[in-house]
């Protein structure tokens, strides 16, 4: 959420506050392009876990904006290992640019080899123009932006939902009104597109989402915020007119995805473990990580204060099956958990998009469980997961495993977990939870305390 507001805040008309603001490597890089098209963005002091307050003034738009001349060669842009900077700020510099502005927008080796053709070839239709500077309808490229034209737009979102986002959050500043046609046999991991509507309506901007029945139905506008499930492609659209994203003072949600970790360690037991400043009412979809649990015997405690995840009352957790095509990011550690339960097999369905993830997520989560013993494997687009036996498991207690984290901060820190089953967890790279949580293993030693008094 906090890629979404910062955007929002430098495209606002003015001073915008941000507070509990997820601070780790993403967010900064997203920041980072932000300052480089004209923002200012502060902070303004640090809170729990690393988050922090902003204080962001936004880009002076169009020719108010004396960065936008014509001596002005380029603006580096560096999303680095950022797939959410990159596709969300591409249309958003190319909403933005006047006079054929470039935009010189780079990245790490793994973001030179991750999609971006379907959103690049839109941006194209819109208007803009792109120079490759390496593989064709990759990063690194530069946009020679115009502004976007507005109209009809149509997005392949079948492997991944942040198209839809980007141009979503550039869409207020096109020249004209816009409707974006999902299009392909999805729209991968769905809920994140809630936030983004949640984000730009925090800043004044509405779009308005409509689905129909049928191909030849009318189109009947809807409540977003109610939908249990995204209507397939071709069943839904969004609307959205010349807009000014108004200042505003809000505040980011904390992240179940980060508190997923921590809730499958209560899980797995022997101890419980709390998780303050949760809302339970969030429209971030990882929080169905509780449901998760329950399913495989945890229990879950919520208050008004915290979520309490206690282990399964047997002891023992069992193998679940699950649609995991909204969730991606907690697919590491149901998959983790899934192979050290003491029943399964665990079947985790809609993850091939996952291979586009930091790493080769699916390969990787195979790789590293088969260097314990467990057997993991994909068949049509289900990950399927079976379990240690007992004599598997009692052979891993008080023993050294070294593990590849893939530069993957998600695998990183699912791995971890194993520790709860007596393994000392050895990573090639524990630094790359900064990516997403550079606080993690301060915070992991907590769990490793409990661990100590059990």
């Amino acid at each position: 959420m906090s890629h979404r507001l910062g955007i929002c805040a430098a495209l606002a008309d003015g001073t915008s506050t941000l507070e509990n603001n997820l601070d780790c490597a993403d967010t900064r890089r997203t920041a980072g392009v932000l300052a480089a098209a004209g923002a200012v963005v502060l902070a303004k002091g640090k809170g729990a876990c690393g988050a922090r307050k902003l204080e962001i003034m936004g880009i002076p738009l169009g020719k108010g904006n004396p960065l936008y001349s014509n001596d002005i060669q380029g603006f580096s842009c560096c999303v680095g290992d950022s797939g959410t900077t990159c596709r969300f700020l591409t249309p958003v510099l190319a909403a933005i640019g006047i006079s054929g502005t470039r935009f010189h927008v780079f990245g790490s080796e793994r973001m030179d080899e991750r999609p971006i053709e379907p959103l690049l070839k839109v941006l194209q239709q819109q208007g803009c123009q792109f120079e490759f500077l390496g593989r064709e309808w990759h990063t690194p490229f530069i946009i020679i932006a115009n502004g976007i034209n507005g109209g009809r737009i149509e997005i392949d979102c079948a492997d991944t939902n942040q198209y839809l986002s980007g141009l979503l959050l550039a869409a207020p500043l096109a020249k004209t009104p816009v409707t974006i046609f999902p299009t392909g046999r999805r729209i991968a991991s769905w809920k994140y597109v809630l936030l983004t509507l949640d984000a730009m309506e925090m800043f004044g901007v509405k779009v308005v989402v409509s689905t129909r029945r049928k191909l030849l139905d009318e189109w009947a506008p809807i409540d977003w915020r109610k939908m249990e499930e995204m209507p397939k492609p071709g069943y839904i659209k969004f609307d959205i007119s010349p807009s000014t994203y108004k200042p505003s003072k809000v505040s980011c949600d904390a992240d179940w995805s980060t508190a997923s970790y921590f809730l499958a360690a209560g899980a797995l037991g022997p101890m419980s473990v709390q998780v303050e400043g949760l809302d339970k009412a969030s429209l971030q979809g990882d929080r169905v990580i509780t449901q998760i649990l329950k399913k495989m015997g945890a229990t879950i405690v919520t208050d008004e204060v915290c979520v309490t995840a206690k282990p399964a009352s047997a002891g023992e957790l069992c193998g679940v099956e699950w649609d995991m095509s909204s969730y991606p990011d907690l697919v590491p550690t149901v998959a983790v958990l899934g192979a050290i339960a003491y029943s399964g097999p665990t079947k985790l369905y809609g993850v091939e998009h996952l291979e586009l993830k930091e790493s080769n997520r699916i390969q990787a989560i195979i790789q590293e469980l088969d260097r314990i013993g467990a057997t993991a494997k994909m068949e049509n687009g289900t990950l399927i997961i079976q379990q240690l036996n007992n004599i598997q498991r009692a052979n891993l207690r008080n023993t050294s495993v070294f593990f590849s984290a893939h530069n993957d901060h998600r695998l990183a820190m699912s791995l971890s977990l194993l520790e709860l089953i007596g393994i000392t967890v050895k990573l090639d790279n524990t630094d790359c939870v900064a990516k997403s949580f550079p606080q993690f293993w301060e915070q992991w030693d907590k769990i490793r305390q409990l661990m100590a008094t059990k």
